[in-house]
């Protein structure tokens, strides 16, 4: 009996490709301090071996750069940029069959921004009265507004008046001079009152102050349901942005709820009730400038009176002698509404010494020159046809 012994070889050929950029990373200008990411996609035959390079030198991902690849993408990026990262940078894949290359551009700039806020100058000086953030000018002057600006050149000077953007005329003239942009109106009438704006750009972008675009409106909520204010802006982001309720900061918690999302910011209330009722306002700033929205918020549709209440007492505090002092306490209640100050248990009367006030629910009594015969405990005391409530606190006038 005989065996029969076969060998079969197979023989695969397996062609390979060379590298090849489907796309590649552009030129880029940024500002110092951001991320650069430059990417690329490649196609070609495994194994791939890219290499970044900035000036002809090899890069590794450490210290500022990180290189990544996913499937067929490669990226490298630079975390935080200096003006020292400027330069040429290049890409070089290779493999068993072939190589390619691409090269691209980083510039990198200094971001323009304000080192003086806008201040008045007159012409004479002593023609100007400063009440920042207003300023007030007499009738028939020439004024001057002027902002000290630095960044990467050229830098791009623009001046609005009422968001209507200024150019040199017989009212006025503008200059720009040793980093020092200057708004000149000749012979201010009543007229030129209102809102100016610098703005400064370069090849990157510009700076722009912060803008009301859509303002809070009057909010009347029914007792017991959610309600909300919201507000939109414009301007150059970042922004920093704080909700108060009668001038008083709002932090998030279980009753408030901030929601603030590229040029949107709104205050969630999740149950509205009496406490809620007060004067609320929205604060926007950013680098260049600060702008302000107000609403009020009221209960609807109440059938009844409500009776007078203490919303926030008022504090202790501590003063030195000499300086003022000013106790606040937040109300609520139908009208009309009725506030008295105690000292000692005796009603206190504004005058020479002390001033009281009532204003968007805030109750203020204020010594005006603090002595220490004024340590004591204060009460307030408040009412309407309904209810009174009050509540004490005390004043150390300390030195």
């Amino acid at each position: 009996m005989f065996s029969e012994l076969f060998f079969m070889f197979y023989l695969l050929s397996i062609e390979m490709y060379p590298p090849v950029f489907v796309s590649k990373a552009e030129p880029m200008t940024l500002y110092v301090g951001k991320p650069a990411v430059f990417q690329c996609t490649l196609t070609g035959s495994s194994p791939m071996d890219v290499v970044w390079h900035k000036d002809n030198i090899a890069v590794s991902s450490e210290g500022i750069y990180v290189i990544k690849c996913e499937r067929n993408k490669y990226s490298l990026h630079i975390k935080s940029l200096e003006l020292t990262d400027a330069g040429v940078f290049l890409c070089k894949a290779s493999n068993s069959v072939g190589t390619a290359t691409f090269t691209t551009e980083l510039k990198v700039i200094n971001k323009p921004n304000f080192v003086k806020t806008i201040e008045p100058v007159s012409a004479p000086p002593t023609f100007v009265k400063k009440m920042d953030p207003k300023f007030t000018w007499k009738q028939g002057i020439a004024a001057r507004l002027q902002c000290t600006i630095k960044g990467s050149p050229e830098l791009h000077i623009h001046w609005f008046w009422n968001e209507t953007e200024l150019s040199d005329g017989e009212k006025h003239k503008t200059s720009f001079k040793n980093g020092v942009a200057t708004l000149e109106i000749m012979n201010v009438l009543v007229s030129d009152s209102g809102s100016y704006t610098c703005e400064v750009s370069n090849n990157a972008g510009s700076e722009k102050p912060p803008s009301i675009r859509k303002e809070l409106q009057t909010l009347e909520a029914v007792k017991g349901t959610a309600a909300q204010l919201e507000c939109e802006v414009t301007g150059t982001a970042p922004f920093e942005i704080s909700w108060l309720k009668n001038r008083k900061v709002i932090t998030g918690d279980q009753k408030y709820k901030i929601i603030s999302q590229d040029s949107l910011s709104r205050l969630e209330i999740q149950s509205f009730e009496s406490a809620d009722v007060g004067d609320y306002q929205c604060v926007i700033s950013n680098d260049v400038g600060k702008v302000t929205t107000k609403a009020l918020a009221k209960l609807k549709g109440l059938s009844y009176p409500e009776p007078a209440r203490i919303v926030e007492p008022a504090e202790s505090i501590s003063v030195t002698a000499g300086d003022s002092a000013t106790l606040e306490c937040t109300i609520s209640g139908s009208p009309e509404l009725k506030v008295k100050w105690f000292k000692d248990g005796k009603e206190m009367i504004s005058g020479r010494k002390y001033k009281m006030t009532l204003k968007d629910n805030i109750a203020t009594m204020k010594i005006l020159t603090a002595e220490r015969g004024d340590t004591s405990e204060y009460k307030i005391e408040v009412s309407n046809k309904v209810g009174k409530a009050e509540c004490t606190c005390s004043v150390t006038v300390l030195g």
